[in-house]
Protein backbone atom coordinates (compact mmCIF):
# COMPACT_ATOMS: atom_id res chain seq x y z
CA UNK A 1 0.00 0.00 0.00
CA UNK A 2 2.97 2.30 0.61
CA UNK A 3 4.31 2.25 -2.96
CA UNK A 4 1.01 3.15 -4.72
CA UNK A 5 0.51 6.08 -2.32
CA UNK A 6 4.07 7.26 -2.93
CA UNK A 7 3.63 6.88 -6.70
CA UNK A 8 0.45 8.94 -6.74
CA UNK A 9 2.01 11.68 -4.59
CA UNK A 10 5.12 11.82 -6.75
CA UNK A 11 2.98 11.98 -9.91
CA UNK A 12 0.92 14.87 -8.55
CA UNK A 13 4.00 16.77 -7.49
CA UNK A 14 5.60 16.11 -10.87
CA UNK A 15 2.61 17.48 -12.73
CA UNK A 16 2.72 20.65 -10.65
CA UNK A 17 6.45 21.03 -11.27
CA UNK A 18 6.39 20.10 -14.95
CA UNK A 19 3.65 22.57 -15.80
CA UNK A 20 5.82 25.70 -15.67
CA UNK A 21 8.71 23.90 -17.37
CA UNK A 22 6.72 22.41 -20.26
CA UNK A 23 7.32 24.27 -23.51
CA UNK A 24 4.33 26.07 -24.96
CA UNK A 25 3.39 24.48 -28.28
CA UNK A 26 2.97 26.78 -31.22
CA UNK A 27 -0.56 26.98 -32.52
CA UNK A 28 -0.98 23.64 -34.33
CA UNK A 29 -1.98 23.57 -37.94
CA UNK A 30 -5.62 22.44 -38.23
CA UNK A 31 -6.08 18.84 -39.29
CA UNK A 32 -7.87 18.64 -42.68
CA UNK A 33 -11.30 17.04 -42.23
CA UNK A 34 -12.15 13.88 -44.14
CA UNK A 35 -14.48 14.36 -47.13
CA UNK A 36 -18.10 13.45 -46.54
CA UNK A 37 -19.32 10.22 -48.15
CA UNK A 38 -22.50 10.82 -50.20
CA UNK A 39 -25.57 8.70 -49.60
CA UNK A 40 -25.33 7.00 -52.99
CA UNK A 41 -23.13 6.77 -56.04
CA UNK A 42 -24.05 9.42 -58.58
CA UNK A 43 -23.49 7.21 -61.62
CA UNK A 44 -25.91 4.58 -60.32
CA UNK A 45 -28.67 6.32 -62.30
CA UNK A 46 -29.63 4.48 -65.50
CA UNK A 47 -27.28 1.63 -64.57
CA UNK A 48 -28.36 -1.72 -66.08
CA UNK A 49 -30.02 -4.37 -63.97
CA UNK A 50 -27.55 -6.48 -62.02
CA UNK A 51 -27.03 -10.10 -62.98
CA UNK A 52 -25.26 -10.94 -59.70
CA UNK A 53 -27.26 -10.87 -56.48
CA UNK A 54 -25.97 -8.53 -53.78
CA UNK A 55 -25.64 -11.06 -50.94
CA UNK A 56 -24.49 -13.93 -53.16
CA UNK A 57 -20.82 -13.00 -53.35
CA UNK A 58 -18.15 -13.54 -50.75
CA UNK A 59 -15.33 -11.01 -50.64
CA UNK A 60 -12.63 -13.63 -50.97
CA UNK A 61 -13.89 -15.11 -54.25
CA UNK A 62 -15.31 -12.24 -56.31
CA UNK A 63 -13.72 -13.56 -59.53
CA UNK A 64 -16.05 -16.58 -59.48
CA UNK A 65 -18.78 -14.38 -60.97
CA UNK A 66 -17.18 -15.08 -64.37
CA UNK A 67 -17.87 -18.79 -64.05
CA UNK A 68 -14.53 -20.00 -65.45
CA UNK A 69 -12.85 -22.81 -63.44
CA UNK A 70 -9.55 -22.33 -65.26
CA UNK A 71 -9.54 -18.65 -64.33
CA UNK A 72 -10.33 -19.60 -60.74
CA UNK A 73 -7.29 -21.87 -60.62
CA UNK A 74 -5.02 -19.14 -62.01
CA UNK A 75 -6.22 -16.63 -59.42
CA UNK A 76 -5.64 -19.11 -56.61
CA UNK A 77 -2.10 -19.73 -57.86
CA UNK A 78 -1.47 -15.98 -57.90
CA UNK A 79 -2.80 -15.62 -54.35
CA UNK A 80 -0.41 -18.33 -53.16
CA UNK A 81 2.79 -17.32 -54.95
CA UNK A 82 2.69 -13.68 -56.04
CA UNK A 83 5.71 -11.70 -54.85
CA UNK A 84 3.80 -8.51 -54.04
CA UNK A 85 1.44 -10.44 -51.76
CA UNK A 86 4.36 -12.13 -50.04
CA UNK A 87 6.03 -8.73 -49.47
CA UNK A 88 2.84 -7.31 -47.96
CA UNK A 89 2.53 -10.40 -45.75
CA UNK A 90 6.11 -9.87 -44.51
CA UNK A 91 5.34 -6.23 -43.68
CA UNK A 92 2.28 -7.39 -41.74
CA UNK A 93 4.39 -9.86 -39.77
CA UNK A 94 6.84 -7.07 -38.92
CA UNK A 95 4.00 -4.80 -37.76
CA UNK A 96 2.67 -7.56 -35.52
CA UNK A 97 6.13 -8.06 -34.04
CA UNK A 98 6.36 -4.34 -33.27
CA UNK A 99 2.92 -4.53 -31.67
CA UNK A 100 4.08 -7.35 -29.42
CA UNK A 101 7.08 -5.23 -28.45
CA UNK A 102 4.88 -2.22 -27.64
CA UNK A 103 2.58 -4.40 -25.56
CA UNK A 104 5.52 -5.93 -23.69
CA UNK A 105 6.70 -2.45 -22.61
CA UNK A 106 3.70 -2.27 -20.27
CA UNK A 107 4.75 -5.38 -18.36
CA UNK A 108 7.45 -5.78 -15.68
CA UNK A 109 10.89 -6.82 -16.90
CA UNK A 110 12.64 -9.57 -14.97
CA UNK A 111 16.31 -10.37 -15.46
CA UNK A 112 19.17 -12.22 -13.89
CA UNK A 113 22.88 -11.56 -13.68
CA UNK A 114 26.02 -13.11 -12.33
CA UNK A 115 29.65 -12.07 -12.42
CA UNK A 116 33.01 -12.52 -10.75
CA UNK A 117 35.62 -9.78 -10.35
CA UNK A 118 39.09 -9.40 -8.88
CA UNK A 119 39.19 -6.47 -6.49
CA UNK A 120 41.47 -4.88 -3.92
CA UNK A 121 40.54 -3.00 -0.80
CA UNK A 122 38.30 -3.89 2.14
CA UNK A 123 36.94 -7.00 0.48
CA UNK A 124 38.03 -9.76 2.88
CA UNK A 125 38.26 -7.87 6.14
CA UNK A 126 38.36 -4.41 7.54
CA UNK A 127 42.11 -4.20 7.15
CA UNK A 128 41.73 -4.45 3.41
CA UNK A 129 43.45 -6.76 1.03
CA UNK A 130 42.52 -8.27 -2.30
CA UNK A 131 40.32 -11.07 -3.46
CA UNK A 132 37.61 -12.32 -5.80
CA UNK A 133 34.04 -11.08 -5.47
CA UNK A 134 31.25 -13.37 -6.69
CA UNK A 135 27.84 -11.84 -7.34
CA UNK A 136 24.46 -13.18 -8.53
CA UNK A 137 21.18 -11.29 -8.61
CA UNK A 138 17.63 -11.12 -9.91
CA UNK A 139 16.36 -7.70 -10.97
CA UNK A 140 12.84 -6.45 -11.61
CA UNK A 141 11.88 -3.17 -13.28
CA UNK A 142 8.50 -1.72 -14.11
CA UNK A 143 7.49 1.61 -15.58
CA UNK A 144 4.15 2.73 -14.20
CA UNK A 145 1.99 3.99 -17.06
CA UNK A 146 0.23 6.56 -14.92
CA UNK A 147 -0.21 9.09 -17.74
CA UNK A 148 -0.95 6.74 -20.65
CA UNK A 149 2.25 7.16 -22.68
CA UNK A 150 2.81 3.42 -23.05
CA UNK A 151 -0.85 2.66 -23.76
CA UNK A 152 -0.89 5.29 -26.53
CA UNK A 153 2.23 3.78 -28.07
CA UNK A 154 0.64 0.34 -27.94
CA UNK A 155 -2.55 1.65 -29.59
CA UNK A 156 -0.51 3.24 -32.37
CA UNK A 157 1.33 -0.05 -32.93
CA UNK A 158 -1.95 -1.98 -32.98
CA UNK A 159 -3.40 0.39 -35.57
CA UNK A 160 -0.24 0.06 -37.66
CA UNK A 161 -0.69 -3.71 -37.61
CA UNK A 162 -4.32 -3.37 -38.67
CA UNK A 163 -3.30 -1.01 -41.47
CA UNK A 164 -0.72 -3.57 -42.62
CA UNK A 165 -3.44 -6.21 -42.66
CA UNK A 166 -5.57 -3.90 -44.82
CA UNK A 167 -2.65 -3.30 -47.18
CA UNK A 168 -2.19 -7.07 -47.48
CA UNK A 169 -5.84 -7.31 -48.53
CA UNK A 170 -5.24 -4.46 -50.97
CA UNK A 171 -2.21 -6.23 -52.46
CA UNK A 172 -4.28 -9.40 -52.90
CA UNK A 173 -7.09 -7.42 -54.54
CA UNK A 174 -4.74 -5.76 -57.05
CA UNK A 175 -3.11 -9.08 -57.95
CA UNK A 176 -6.50 -10.78 -58.31
CA UNK A 177 -7.79 -8.01 -60.57
CA UNK A 178 -4.62 -7.96 -62.70
CA UNK A 179 -4.76 -11.75 -63.06
CA UNK A 180 -8.40 -11.74 -64.16
CA UNK A 181 -7.78 -8.88 -66.60
CA UNK A 182 -4.71 -10.58 -68.12
CA UNK A 183 -6.68 -13.79 -68.59
CA UNK A 184 -9.50 -12.07 -70.46
CA UNK A 185 -7.05 -9.97 -72.45
CA UNK A 186 -5.60 -13.20 -73.84
CA UNK A 187 -9.14 -14.29 -74.68
CA UNK A 188 -9.73 -10.99 -76.50
CA UNK A 189 -6.45 -11.30 -78.42
CA UNK A 190 -7.35 -14.82 -79.51
CA UNK A 191 -10.79 -13.70 -80.73
CA UNK A 192 -9.39 -10.68 -82.57
CA UNK A 193 -6.76 -12.84 -84.22
CA UNK A 194 -9.48 -15.27 -85.33
CA UNK A 195 -11.27 -12.35 -86.98
CA UNK A 196 -8.07 -11.38 -88.80
CA UNK A 197 -7.42 -14.96 -89.84
CA UNK A 198 -10.94 -15.28 -91.24
CA UNK A 199 -10.54 -12.03 -93.19
CA UNK A 200 -7.12 -13.13 -94.44
CA UNK A 201 -8.66 -16.26 -95.91
CA UNK A 202 -11.02 -14.11 -97.93
CA UNK A 203 -8.16 -11.88 -99.04
CA UNK A 204 -6.13 -14.90 -100.16
CA UNK A 205 -9.07 -16.10 -102.23
CA UNK A 206 -9.43 -12.63 -103.76
CA UNK A 207 -5.69 -12.53 -104.51
CA UNK A 208 -5.94 -15.87 -106.28
CA UNK A 209 -8.75 -14.53 -108.47
CA UNK A 210 -6.81 -11.36 -109.32
CA UNK A 211 -3.68 -13.33 -110.16
CA UNK A 212 -5.78 -15.56 -112.43
CA UNK A 213 -7.27 -12.54 -114.15
CA UNK A 214 -3.82 -11.02 -114.58
CA UNK A 215 -2.60 -14.22 -116.20
CA UNK A 216 -5.51 -13.97 -118.64
CA UNK A 217 -4.84 -10.29 -119.28
CA UNK A 218 -8.00 -9.20 -117.46
CA UNK A 219 -6.33 -7.42 -114.55
CA UNK A 220 -3.53 -4.89 -114.34
CA UNK A 221 -0.36 -5.25 -112.29
CA UNK A 222 -1.34 -2.58 -109.70
CA UNK A 223 -4.43 -4.58 -108.77
CA UNK A 224 -2.28 -7.57 -107.86
CA UNK A 225 0.10 -5.38 -105.86
CA UNK A 226 -2.79 -3.81 -103.97
CA UNK A 227 -4.26 -7.20 -103.10
CA UNK A 228 -0.89 -8.50 -101.93
CA UNK A 229 -0.39 -5.36 -99.83
CA UNK A 230 -3.77 -5.79 -98.15
CA UNK A 231 -3.00 -9.41 -97.31
CA UNK A 232 0.47 -8.53 -96.03
CA UNK A 233 -1.08 -5.92 -93.71
CA UNK A 234 -3.38 -8.54 -92.22
CA UNK A 235 -0.50 -10.97 -91.72
CA UNK A 236 1.50 -8.21 -90.04
CA UNK A 237 -1.41 -7.39 -87.72
CA UNK A 238 -1.71 -11.06 -86.75
CA UNK A 239 2.01 -11.17 -85.95
CA UNK A 240 1.60 -8.11 -83.73
CA UNK A 241 -1.26 -9.80 -81.89
CA UNK A 242 0.92 -12.89 -81.41
CA UNK A 243 3.63 -10.70 -79.90
CA UNK A 244 1.14 -9.02 -77.61
CA UNK A 245 -0.32 -12.36 -76.54
CA UNK A 246 3.13 -13.61 -75.58
CA UNK A 247 3.72 -10.52 -73.45
CA UNK A 248 0.39 -10.81 -71.66
CA UNK A 249 0.89 -14.55 -71.07
CA UNK A 250 4.32 -13.87 -69.58
CA UNK A 251 2.76 -11.19 -67.39
CA UNK A 252 0.11 -13.64 -66.25
CA UNK A 253 2.80 -16.16 -65.30
CA UNK A 254 4.64 -13.42 -63.41
CA UNK A 255 1.48 -12.59 -61.45
CA UNK A 256 1.29 -16.24 -60.45
CA UNK A 257 4.90 -16.14 -59.28
CA UNK A 258 6.06 -18.45 -62.05
CA UNK A 259 8.58 -18.31 -64.88
CA UNK A 260 7.26 -17.67 -68.42
CA UNK A 261 5.55 -20.76 -69.77
CA UNK A 262 2.82 -21.83 -72.15
CA UNK A 263 -0.45 -21.11 -70.38
CA UNK A 264 -3.70 -22.65 -71.47
CA UNK A 265 -6.51 -20.13 -71.94
CA UNK A 266 -9.75 -21.45 -73.34
CA UNK A 267 -12.20 -18.78 -72.25
CA UNK A 268 -14.29 -16.72 -74.63
CA UNK A 269 -15.63 -13.23 -74.30
CA UNK A 270 -19.37 -13.09 -73.90
CA UNK A 271 -21.50 -10.73 -71.86
CA UNK A 272 -19.72 -9.96 -68.60
CA UNK A 273 -21.72 -10.17 -65.37
CA UNK A 274 -23.24 -6.92 -64.15
CA UNK A 275 -22.48 -6.22 -60.50
CA UNK A 276 -25.03 -4.39 -58.34
CA UNK A 277 -25.12 -0.59 -58.26
CA UNK A 278 -27.95 -0.12 -55.75
CA UNK A 279 -25.61 -0.40 -52.78
CA UNK A 280 -24.92 2.27 -50.16
CA UNK A 281 -21.85 4.34 -50.93
CA UNK A 282 -20.59 3.94 -47.34
CA UNK A 283 -19.44 0.49 -48.44
CA UNK A 284 -16.41 2.30 -49.82
CA UNK A 285 -15.11 2.40 -46.24
CA UNK A 286 -14.41 -1.35 -46.50
CA UNK A 287 -12.06 -0.84 -49.45
CA UNK A 288 -8.63 -1.98 -48.17
CA UNK A 289 -6.58 1.10 -49.04
CA UNK A 290 -9.28 3.42 -47.62
CA UNK A 291 -9.48 1.36 -44.44
CA UNK A 292 -5.68 1.42 -44.14
CA UNK A 293 -5.72 5.19 -44.54
CA UNK A 294 -8.18 5.51 -41.66
CA UNK A 295 -5.97 3.31 -39.47
CA UNK A 296 -2.99 5.52 -40.34
CA UNK A 297 -4.89 8.62 -39.17
CA UNK A 298 -5.87 6.95 -35.91
CA UNK A 299 -2.30 5.75 -35.31
CA UNK A 300 -0.97 9.26 -35.95
CA UNK A 301 -3.45 10.65 -33.41
CA UNK A 302 -2.19 8.15 -30.83
CA UNK A 303 1.42 9.14 -31.52
CA UNK A 304 0.60 12.81 -30.97
CA UNK A 305 -0.75 11.86 -27.55
CA UNK A 306 2.35 9.77 -26.82
CA UNK A 307 4.63 12.64 -27.87
CA UNK A 308 2.80 15.06 -25.56
CA UNK A 309 2.93 12.56 -22.69
CA UNK A 310 6.70 12.16 -23.08
CA UNK A 311 7.12 15.60 -21.46
CA UNK A 312 5.13 14.61 -18.38
CA UNK A 313 6.77 12.98 -15.34
CA UNK A 314 7.54 9.27 -15.40
CA UNK A 315 7.66 6.80 -12.54
CA UNK A 316 9.58 3.52 -12.50
CA UNK A 317 9.80 0.85 -9.85
CA UNK A 318 12.96 -1.24 -9.53
CA UNK A 319 13.84 -4.12 -7.28
CA UNK A 320 16.83 -6.39 -6.85
CA UNK A 321 17.56 -9.46 -4.77
CA UNK A 322 20.94 -11.19 -4.90
CA UNK A 323 23.97 -12.65 -3.23
CA UNK A 324 27.57 -11.46 -2.98
CA UNK A 325 30.49 -13.39 -1.51
CA UNK A 326 34.20 -13.88 -1.88
CA UNK A 327 33.83 -17.66 -1.83
CA UNK A 328 31.69 -19.83 -4.09
CA UNK A 329 30.65 -22.17 -1.27
CA UNK A 330 29.15 -19.32 0.73
CA UNK A 331 27.59 -17.46 -2.22
CA UNK A 332 24.03 -18.61 -1.51
CA UNK A 333 24.25 -18.32 2.26
CA UNK A 334 21.85 -16.21 4.25
CA UNK A 335 24.68 -13.93 5.35
CA UNK A 336 25.47 -12.97 1.78
CA UNK A 337 21.98 -11.92 0.77
CA UNK A 338 21.16 -8.40 -0.34
CA UNK A 339 17.87 -6.77 -1.30
CA UNK A 340 17.00 -3.42 -2.83
CA UNK A 341 13.82 -1.60 -3.81
CA UNK A 342 13.84 1.67 -5.69
CA UNK A 343 11.39 4.27 -6.90
CA UNK A 344 12.64 6.39 -9.77
CA UNK A 345 10.75 9.59 -10.45
CA UNK A 346 11.89 11.81 -13.30
CA UNK A 347 10.66 15.20 -14.43
CA UNK A 348 11.74 16.60 -17.82
CA UNK A 349 13.44 19.99 -17.69
CA UNK A 350 14.86 22.32 -20.26
CA UNK A 351 15.76 20.32 -23.38
CA UNK A 352 16.46 22.97 -25.99
CA UNK A 353 13.14 22.43 -27.75
CA UNK A 354 13.49 18.69 -28.39
CA UNK A 355 10.06 17.88 -26.98
CA UNK A 356 8.39 20.65 -28.95
CA UNK A 357 10.04 19.32 -32.12
CA UNK A 358 8.76 15.79 -31.41
CA UNK A 359 5.20 17.03 -30.89
CA UNK A 360 5.34 19.16 -34.05
CA UNK A 361 6.65 16.22 -36.06
CA UNK A 362 3.87 13.99 -34.70
CA UNK A 363 1.26 16.60 -35.58
CA UNK A 364 2.73 16.97 -39.07
CA UNK A 365 2.48 13.19 -39.50
CA UNK A 366 -1.16 13.41 -38.42
CA UNK A 367 -1.86 16.19 -40.95
CA UNK A 368 -0.15 14.16 -43.67
CA UNK A 369 -2.08 11.00 -42.82
CA UNK A 370 -5.36 12.94 -42.75
CA UNK A 371 -4.68 14.55 -46.13
CA UNK A 372 -3.72 11.19 -47.65
CA UNK A 373 -6.85 9.57 -46.24
CA UNK A 374 -9.02 12.30 -47.75
CA UNK A 375 -7.35 11.81 -51.12
CA UNK A 376 -7.80 8.03 -50.93
CA UNK A 377 -11.47 8.42 -50.07
CA UNK A 378 -12.16 10.83 -52.94
CA UNK A 379 -10.18 8.64 -55.32
CA UNK A 380 -12.23 5.61 -54.30
CA UNK A 381 -15.53 7.46 -54.83
CA UNK A 382 -14.36 8.73 -58.22
CA UNK A 383 -13.20 5.24 -59.25
CA UNK A 384 -16.59 3.73 -58.48
CA UNK A 385 -18.53 6.41 -60.34
CA UNK A 386 -16.14 6.25 -63.31
CA UNK A 387 -16.53 2.50 -63.64
CA UNK A 388 -20.29 2.56 -63.12
CA UNK A 389 -20.50 4.97 -66.06
CA UNK A 390 -18.06 2.88 -68.10
CA UNK A 391 -20.05 -0.33 -67.52
CA UNK A 392 -23.26 1.33 -68.66
CA UNK A 393 -21.88 3.17 -71.70
CA UNK A 394 -19.75 0.28 -72.94
CA UNK A 395 -22.75 -2.01 -72.56
CA UNK A 396 -24.80 0.27 -74.80
CA UNK A 397 -22.01 0.40 -77.38
CA UNK A 398 -21.60 -3.37 -77.26
CA UNK A 399 -25.31 -3.85 -77.93
CA UNK A 400 -25.06 -1.54 -80.96
CA UNK A 401 -22.16 -3.49 -82.42
CA UNK A 402 -23.90 -6.79 -81.75
CA UNK A 403 -26.91 -5.46 -83.65
CA UNK A 404 -24.90 -4.94 -86.84
CA UNK A 405 -22.83 -8.14 -86.56
CA UNK A 406 -25.25 -10.14 -88.74
CA UNK A 407 -25.33 -7.32 -91.30
CA UNK A 408 -21.51 -7.33 -91.42
CA UNK A 409 -21.41 -11.09 -92.05
CA UNK A 410 -23.95 -10.79 -94.86
CA UNK A 411 -22.09 -7.81 -96.33
CA UNK A 412 -18.78 -9.71 -96.31
CA UNK A 413 -20.35 -12.67 -98.15
CA UNK A 414 -22.06 -10.37 -100.66
CA UNK A 415 -18.85 -8.46 -101.39
CA UNK A 416 -16.97 -11.71 -101.95
CA UNK A 417 -19.61 -13.06 -104.35
CA UNK A 418 -20.06 -9.82 -106.30
CA UNK A 419 -16.32 -9.34 -106.67
CA UNK A 420 -15.89 -12.92 -107.85
CA UNK A 421 -18.54 -12.30 -110.50
CA UNK A 422 -16.93 -9.02 -111.55
CA UNK A 423 -19.91 -6.93 -110.45
CA UNK A 424 -17.88 -4.50 -108.31
CA UNK A 425 -14.42 -3.04 -108.62
CA UNK A 426 -11.44 -4.10 -106.56
CA UNK A 427 -11.49 -0.73 -104.77
CA UNK A 428 -15.13 -1.18 -103.72
CA UNK A 429 -14.37 -4.70 -102.56
CA UNK A 430 -11.34 -3.63 -100.48
CA UNK A 431 -13.14 -0.68 -98.89
CA UNK A 432 -16.13 -2.82 -98.01
CA UNK A 433 -13.92 -5.52 -96.50
CA UNK A 434 -12.06 -2.91 -94.46
CA UNK A 435 -15.30 -1.58 -92.99
CA UNK A 436 -16.48 -5.07 -92.06
CA UNK A 437 -13.10 -5.89 -90.49
CA UNK A 438 -13.11 -2.65 -88.50
CA UNK A 439 -16.58 -3.40 -87.13
CA UNK A 440 -15.64 -6.95 -86.16
CA UNK A 441 -12.42 -5.88 -84.44
CA UNK A 442 -14.23 -3.08 -82.64
CA UNK A 443 -16.84 -5.55 -81.40
CA UNK A 444 -14.12 -7.71 -79.79
CA UNK A 445 -12.35 -4.70 -78.31
CA UNK A 446 -15.54 -3.28 -76.82
CA UNK A 447 -16.42 -6.65 -75.28
CA UNK A 448 -13.00 -6.75 -73.67
CA UNK A 449 -13.39 -3.14 -72.48
CA UNK A 450 -16.63 -4.21 -70.75
CA UNK A 451 -14.71 -6.92 -68.90
CA UNK A 452 -12.02 -4.40 -67.94
CA UNK A 453 -14.66 -1.97 -66.61
CA UNK A 454 -16.37 -4.74 -64.63
CA UNK A 455 -13.08 -5.83 -63.06
CA UNK A 456 -12.17 -2.21 -62.30
CA UNK A 457 -15.58 -1.66 -60.67
CA UNK A 458 -15.14 -4.67 -58.38
CA UNK A 459 -11.66 -3.43 -57.51
CA UNK A 460 -13.01 0.08 -56.83
CA UNK A 461 -15.64 -1.38 -54.50
CA UNK A 462 -12.93 -3.16 -52.56
CA UNK A 463 -13.23 -6.68 -53.92
CA UNK A 464 -16.92 -7.34 -53.40
CA UNK A 465 -20.09 -5.76 -52.12
CA UNK A 466 -21.73 -8.37 -49.93
CA UNK A 467 -20.05 -7.50 -46.62
CA UNK A 468 -20.81 -4.58 -44.33
CA UNK A 469 -18.14 -1.90 -43.85
CA UNK A 470 -15.54 -2.83 -41.27
CA UNK A 471 -15.79 -0.98 -37.98
CA UNK A 472 -13.00 1.42 -37.06
CA UNK A 473 -10.52 0.22 -34.48
CA UNK A 474 -11.37 1.12 -30.91
CA UNK A 475 -8.92 2.26 -28.31
CA UNK A 476 -8.07 -0.17 -25.55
Amino acid sequence: MILPRLASRFALAGLLLAGPLAPADARPRPIPPAPAIPERFIAADRYPAATVASPALADEAWWTIFGDPLLDSYVERARRSNGSIQEAAARLEKSRALLRGAAAARWPELGGSGFASRQSGPLINEAGGGGTLLNSALSLSYEVDILGKLSKAKRAARLDAEASADLLRHARLLVEADTVQAYFEICAIDEERAVLADTAEGRRAALGMIEGREANGLAAGPAVSRARSELATLVSDMAELDRRRSEVANGLAFLMGEAPAELQVRGRLGTPPIVPADIPSVIIARRPDVSAGLRAVQAAEARVGAAKASWLPSLSLTGQRGFASSALQTLLGSATQNFGLGLLFSIPGLDGGRHKARVRAARADLSLASAQYGTQLLTALRDVDDQLSAVRLLGERDETLRGIADDDRRLAATLQARYANGLISQLDYVEGQRAVLEHRRSAVQVKFARYVATIALVRALGGGWGAAPRAAARAD
